[in-house]
């Protein structure tokens, strides 16, 4: 399968009136065309810092980033970045938050504008076009912040712990709807979670980062049939498994 993505000995550290802190240290990682991989560490060890070089809204110190064979040197336009807050714009309908990224780039034309309502269709959203953020659930919150990212038709995406804010069972269902649709367009995924569960239920490989300076401490291929959903994954001998190993490997002391 084709690499998509490519980080070549990636380091960056932050300077504070503390003095130097180095967060991410000698990363390497490929990653393939249509493969999904989450990111898993401690708190702070530097998952958000690397999905932020990844998309190019910021360098790193030492290292390079390479999206389709190209070295990334700024924001890198077939990035899809969702982050942990959904940031809808509460004065914008559903329809007008979709439809922002595609004013911002100048894309917003009839063939897009159809594209919008069909995602808006596929999400569960169409009857809910009209509606301002206030009058959604946290759940619905999300479908149209996903939506508003993949309007712009992304190579990559990268999520920074997109379920962080939702409860327990709205989470669940979301996972299976993200996974399922992110799954059916074929995009290349990038997550960063804490959630050992989640990433095991969503993830075709698993990077588990120590603690700061974070290195690569190891990676895990998750092998489950392809047609079981993340929902039924939980169910099955083998997600414990995995879920003890990984569990192994994190740097958490409490």
């Amino acid at each position: 399968m084709k690499e998509k993505v490519r980080l070549e000995g990636i380091q960056k550290k932050y300077i504070s009136k503390k003095g130097e802190t180095l967060a991410l240290k000698e990363i390497n990682l490929s990653v393939k065309e249509n493969e999904f991989i989450c990111i898993v560490g401690p708190s702070g060890c530097g998952k958000t810092t690397l999905l932020s070089i990844i998309s190019g809204l910021i360098p790193p110190d030492i290292g390079k980033v390479y999206i389709n064979d190209q070295e990334v040197t700024q924001i890198y336009p077939r990035v899809g970045y969702m982050l942990q807050e959904d940031y809808l714009f509460e004065w914008r309908t559903v329809y007008e938050n979709v439809r922002l990224g595609l004013e911002i780039k100048g894309m917003l034309n009839g063939e897009t504008r159809d594209k919008i309502m069909m995602l808006l269709e596929n999400y569960g959203l169409a009857d809910f076009t009209n509606h301002y953020p206030r009058e959604l659930s946290g759940g619905m919150r999300q479908r149209v912040a996903l939506a508003r990212t993949l309007a712009t038709d992304p190579e990559i995406l990268l999520l920074d712990e997109p379920f962080s804010s939702l409860d327990y069972q709205t989470k669940l269902t979301l996972e299976e709807e993200m996974h399922n649709i992110l799954k059916r367009q074929q995009k290349t995924v990038i997550q960063v979670t804490h959630d050992i569960a989640e990433a095991i239920s969503m993830a075709d490989r698993i990077i588990v980062l120590s603690k700061r300076p974070a290195v690569i401490k190891s990676t895990f291929d998750i092998d489950f049939q392809e047609d079981i959903t993340p929902l039924q994954k939980r169910n099955i001998k083998k997600f414990q498994v995995y879920f003890n190993d990984i569990w192994k490997e994190l740097d958490i002391h409490v």
